[in-house]
């Protein structure tokens, strides 16, 4: 498996903030399986939507495919509630 990502990365990852190159490195992590790096990132996308303001920037309006990522991430997650 490739070198995780670093903690910043993730979080500038989940905020939209990490460019092209950066982000496709990132979900290629994801891809692999990491669930430790997907689990860090669902953290950083639950603390960035819960400190994030109406209107503010960011993720107001994320691509589809940010959007299809975090939600992956999110069910495959151990912090994702399981059904019976």
């Amino acid at each position: 498996m490739e070198e995780h990502p670093s903690p910043e990365d993730l979080r500038r990852f989940v905020e939209g903030r990490l460019d092209k190159d950066d982000a496709r490195r990132v979900v290629a992590h994801f891809l692999e399986g990491c669930r430790i790096c997907g689990d860090e990132a669902v953290r950083y996308n639950l603390v960035h939507l819960s400190r994030r303001k109406p209107g503010s920037p960011g993720l107001n309006n994320p691509s589809p495919e940010m959007n299809h990522v975090l939600l992956t991430l999110l069910q495959e997650s151990e912090m994702a509630p399981r059904r019976a």
